[in-house]
């Protein structure tokens, strides 16, 4: 999956449906944020298996796929990247990055998991 976002979007709608990801669970997927890049569209999901919230978020596609992150670790690595470049991100089998914009994310810029 690779896509291509601004990062005040991302973050705001991040806030938004990281509320619904449960806090404790023993369950760890319950614990992240879903996002689903596919048909020109993004989304972001969570549910703590008694709510659930969906929300749309403005970006390109560039390659479609989903993955599952964890919810506090992923504002939190939104929040430290600057404000004015858009948030690029790139996850694959072998893991999941994120830039601030300045270059493309490629393989390089992975962050091993």
């Amino acid at each position: 999956m690779r896509l291509s976002t601004q990062r005040e979007e991302l973050l705001a709608q991040l806030q938004i449906v990281t509320r619904a990801a449960s806090t404790r669970s023993a369950v760890q997927a319950l614990s992240g944020v879903q996002l689903l890049a596919g048909g020109g569209s993004i989304e972001l999901r969570a549910t703590d298996m008694e709510i659930g919230l969906r929300v749309p978020l403005a970006g390109e596609v560039v390659r479609d796929g989903t993955v599952v992150l964890p919810a506090r670790l992923l504002v939190d690595v939104v929040r430290s990247l600057p404000g004015d470049a858009p948030a690029c991100g790139y996850c694959s089998s072998t893991g999941a990055g994120a830039t601030d914009g300045a270059r493309d994310a490629t393989a390089a810029d992975e962050v091993r998991a």
